[in-house]
């Protein structure tokens, strides 16, 4: 897959009043891997599926960083966070890489967080997910606080990663139900669901979740932006594991 081109700069002002952050990257121009589309064209002719997955986990990785370093100068926020983007693609790497992630789920998150550079945060998910084809993913509120969540999710499923893999289960589907956002808030109940080498459903997590960036001590619009998904103030724990 090609990454999408950024578009301009959009209304920046309103979204920055309520709590969102929403632009592209720059101007419309693409630096640094983007400018490597023939390289990766020919790389795909021999590499196989995982192996561009992971290629692609690695421009973008490299792009952010470089990103991250150019928001003081070009004055631009993101929509989404680089701390967040970043741990995303990098959590979908190491789950996948054990075969946690059911690849249809593995490739709408990265799908998702590529998307994001170009979605209106004004859009509800729950309306871009089912526009879009999204059969993994279900969920409400801005695209950007749905990251988050997904974001500290991965993070959480990579730290019971051994237990997880030693039962077999692959991660298959994700809700976020009941959502609710406020300016600086995003809560709702996170379903996580698995199936296990029969193919029977298993529920990894269920249950409420908070994310607030002004429960951390520094200006709220800091804080999403310094700590992105790391605002999460309240998280189920996951399921006890069945013995192997």
């Amino acid at each position: 897959m090609i990454f999408s081109k950024p578009g301009p700069v959009t209304n920046l002002s309103p979204l920055k009043s309520r709590g969102h952050f929403e632009s592209e990257c720059g101007n419309g121009r693409k630096s640094g891997p983007f400018l490597q589309r023939g390289s990766e064209k020919e790389r795909n002719q021999f590499i196989g599926h995982d192996e561009q997955l992971h290629y692609r986990i690695g421009m973008r990785l490299n792009f952010l960083s470089s990103y991250a370093e150019n928001l003081t100068v070009t004055g631009i926020n993101r929509m989404v966070e680089p701390i967040t983007t970043q741990a995303l693609l990098q959590k979908t790497e190491d789950l996948s890489h054990v075969k946690i992630l059911h690849p249809a789920l593995r490739d709408e998150i990265i799908r998702l967080v590529e998307d994001s550079a170009t979605v209106s945060n004004w859009i509800d998910a729950s309306q871009y997910l089912s526009a879009s084809g999204y059969q993994r993913i279900r969920a409400g509120g801005p695209v950007s606080k749905v990251l988050r969540t997904l974001a500290y999710m991965l993070e959480k499923l990579d730290e019971r990663q051994a237990e997880i893999v030693r039962n077999d289960f692959v991660v298959t589907r994700v809700e976020l139900q009941d959502t609710r956002s406020g300016c600086s808030t995003y809560s709702g109940r996170i379903h996580v669901q698995a199936e296990d080498q029969n193919g029977r459903e298993v529920v990894l997590i269920d249950g409420s979740f908070v994310w607030d960036c002004a429960e951390h001590g520094i200006p709220q619009t800091q804080a999403a932006r310094q700590l992105g998904y790391r605002c999460m103030v309240s998280f189920p724990s996951l399921a006890a594991m069945l013995p192997a």
